[in-house]
């Protein structure tokens, strides 16, 4: 099971880096490149917790253990999806004119997988 995430991580790399050198010319500030990354990891991050937020399921929530021992409640969870959108939305808009360029698309959907990736794993155990 390890090969097989493992497999995964190097294809995405794989494509990763040769989008990025195919499309990196359009877009020369490298702070667009990671905020288009981060929105599509904080969009990934977001759905689980404001589905099992909304559905009143208890889900593992960063700082949860503030709130309480154990798993954060479904408040909570709804609260952090909510942060998550708001600051994935936040930075796709900074993007200004560079939102329609095909390079920022693609590392918003690198993003979104590689941490739709990392959270399966995560979360399986």
């Amino acid at each position: 099971m390890f090969a097989t995430y493992l497999a995964v991580v190097v294809i995405i790399a794989f494509l990763s880096v040769t989008v990025l050198r195919r499309y990196s010319r359009r877009i020369r500030p490298l702070n667009y490149r990671i905020r288009s990354f981060f929105a599509g990891a904080l969009l990934a991050n977001a759905i689980p917790h404001f589905v099992h937020g909304v559905s009143g399921e208890n889900f593992p929530a960063p700082f949860g253990y503030l709130l309480g021992p154990g798993i954060a409640t479904a408040i909570a969870n709804v609260i952090w999806g909510i942060v998550n959108f708001t600051i994935a939305y936040y930075l796709y808009s900074s993007l200004d004119e560079h939102r329609s360029e095909k390079l920022v698309l693609i590392l918003i959907l690198i993003g979104f997988a590689v941490t739709s990736i990392v959270l399966s794993i995560v979360f399986s155990r």
